[in-house]
Parts: C-alpha cells; structure tokens; sequence
C-alpha cells in the first residue's frame, strides 16, 4: 500500500493591527532623508501590514492557529504524534518552542522540535511530515509558525530615527518594513487513495545565504545585530532558481499548465508574484493575493494563503515556497 501525506486542515490567525506601510516610513523619518514615503507601496505593490502588541510571542500566534487547524481536521489532540514548529523566532532559546505549543494545545506527541529555515520553513516543516508520516513512523502531524517580524522592522526604524541608519543603508534595509506578523497551522495525516503530496521538488543556493540575514549572536554580551534584506537581488536570484524548477515539476507531475487549480506562492512583493504567475501560466484568480493588504508574512504565508482558497475535492495545487537561503521548493498537491 503507497501511503502518502495529504493535508487535513489549515488555520492562520494575523496581527491584529493594520498599519500602513506609508506610516512605518513616516514614522522611521524617511521623508526627513529626502525619501518619499509612499516607497513600500511604489516598489513592492504593499500598502498594508500587520502587526502584533509587543507582549505577542511567535508561539501565542502558533497556538491559536494550532488550534483552529485542529478543530478544522476532526483529528483529536491525542492523535497528533509529532508538533513541528518553523518559525523564524522562537518563544525562548530551551526549550523548542513546539513543547510549549503542544502543552497548549493538550497534545502528549512523540515528537517536538523546531525547524527554522527563513520564510521557507514552513514548507520544510510540511516535507518533515511527509517523510515521517509516509514512512509509517507517524500518523499525524501539527506543522505550524508563528512569525512576529514587527519586531525587525519597529528595530531597523529605531535605527533610522535616531540617524545611525541614514540614506546609503535604504537599498538593504527597506525590505523590512515590508513583513507581517501571522501564525499558521495544518494538521497532516496519512492517505492511500489519489489524494496527497505528489511531489517534493526543492533546490538551494547556499552561496547567496547573506542575501537577506539577521544575527544576533552575542547579544547578551551587548553585541549589536548585523542584518542585510537586499530585496531586488534575493527575488532576482530566486527568481531564476525557481524559472529552472518549473519544467522539471510540471513533467514530474505530469499535468499540463491548465491542470492547476491553485497556486500558493510566498509572497514578498507585486513582481514576483506577477512573475510566478507568468511561469506556471496560471490566472490570477487561481493564486490568492495576499501581500498588498498583509505584506510579507515569512513562513505564514503559505497556511495564510490556503484561507483564500476555495478548494475542493480533487482539485490540483502547486505550492511554490521560497526562502532565503536561498531556497526554493514546489510541492504538487491532490485534493
């Protein structure tokens, strides 16, 4: 018998204030600098993102959602054998925050632990189930994240207001001001039938890893975060990675390119998205739209997604995740 993962239930909850992009520029002095304010929105197609209160830790927002994909799934709390956190940030360094999601939730799983890998890691976290559960070493899985960027970007706004960022550090800073805070979940179980993950096709390009970076190690010791977001080069790159993959995916999968009914992208902006519709000559009705109004949500973007879909039974979907890294994977879905 082929057993093959397949998603049961997805849940996202967002942050609960919306704030212009046009505002967080304001607000970082931008048009003190001689920039126009509006540069978000002019560059990326963003208008909105959504933040949470400073108290919100990245599992709060796991939780909830946790708890909404669990409700969806019909699948009891007790049958859930492994909790797989991927956000970026973490509630604490020990222990993984999955425990402390899983405690919430009243789920004794086999396994909890956090993987993190960048905004792609939610999609890491869903090949992490797949392999588990089609090698028959569990039954089901609760992937979720729990993402609150805000706190990057209020950091590198700080850093402008009081002038230790000024005009010259814009180009691989501006992406920041770009994410979203979000939490999502699915729960994952075995299939026999059709349905399913039919295809897991990744690449990386580890040599570009400094593309987009945040680190801080050392802070306990007063050492200052080094960060770069070099937006226009990341999506170039990525863009071409993901360009190279789509041939192969679409034969592996054997569809034709009118086969799909959904396309779920990580979103960071209005041109890549644009330009992944081009690639897998899907209609923009057949691709939610989430990042004008949301932003970038890092790896809750792909449970975000999934709530503006209207899927049904058999459909057919191609999940295109990205990440820096780099990384890129497409994962082909049956209903």
């Amino acid at each position: 018998m082929n057993i093959k993962a397949k998603i049961y239930s997805t849940g996202s909850i967002l942050g609960s204030h919306e704030i212009t992009t046009q505002s967080l520029l304001e607000e970082a002095g931008f048009d003190k600098i001689g920039l126009p304010v509006n540069l978000i929105e002019r560059e990326l197609g963003i208008t909105h993102v959504r933040h949470c209160a400073d108290s919100v830790k990245p599992g709060d927002l796991a939780i909830a959602a946790g708890e909404i994909a669990l409700k969806r799934s019909g699948v009891a709390a007790s049958e859930i054998d492994a909790v797989i956190f991927c956000g970026i940030d973490r509630d604490y360094s020990e222990p993984a925050t999955a425990h402390r999601v899983a405690h919430e939730l009243g789920i004794n799983a086999l396994h909890c632990w956090d993987q993190s890998d960048a905004c792609h890691g939610f999609t890491t976290g869903i090949i992490t189930a797949n392999l588990l559960i089609a090698s028959g070493q569990i039954r089901h899985a609760l992937v979720c994240t729990g993402e609150r960027s805000s706190s990057k970007s209020r950091y590198i706004s700080d850093l402008f207001k009081d002038k230790t960022l000024g005009v010259n550090d814009v180009q691989h800073t501006l992406g920041v001001f770009s994410l979203g805070d979000a939490g999502g979940a699915m729960v994952l179980g075995p299939t026999d039938n059709a349905s399913g993950i039919q295809l897991v096709n990744s690449r990386t390009n580890s040599s570009q890893s400094r593309l987009c970076f945040y680190d801080v190690f050392g802070a306990e010791r007063g050492i200052k975060p080094s960060f770069g977001m070099e937006m226009t080069e990341i999506c170039s790159k990525t863009i071409r990675l993901v360009k190279r993959m789509v041939p192969r995916t679409m034969k592996a999968l054997g569809w034709e390119y009118s086969d799909i009914d959904h396309l779920i992208q990580h979103q960071v902006g209005y041109k890549p998205y644009q330009v992944v519709l081009n690639m897998f000559q899907t209609p923009a009705e057949k691709s939610p739209a989430i990042y004008e109004k949301l932003g970038n949500l890092a790896s809750a973007s792909i449970p975000v997604c999934f709530e503006y879909c209207d899927i049904k039974r058999g459909d057919k979907a191609i999940i295109n995740s990205t990440g820096s890294g780099i990384v890129a994977t497409h994962l082909g879905l049956v209903f």
